[in-house]
């Protein structure tokens, strides 16, 4: 499952309020998963360049 697209590339998103993803979308690179200080996962996320087309809008990693 893909989140969006949102932001400049949607900013009719249902899900954006004030210009910005109410999600927090993109979320940062992490080489591993760990738990933040407010006590919510980080989820590993790589950079490996990989790209998809998601209604016409091309998604990155």
């Amino acid at each position: 499952m893909v989140h969006g697209p949102c932001g400049l590339a949607n900013p009719n998103s249902p899900g954006m309020v004030k210009g910005k993803c109410t999600k927090r979308f993109p979320k940062d690179f992490s080489p591993h998963t760990s738990i933040n200080k407010e006590g919510f996962p980080v989820y590993r996320r790589g950079d490996d360049g990989k790209s998809m087309k998601k209604n016409g809008i091309e998604i990155d990693n």
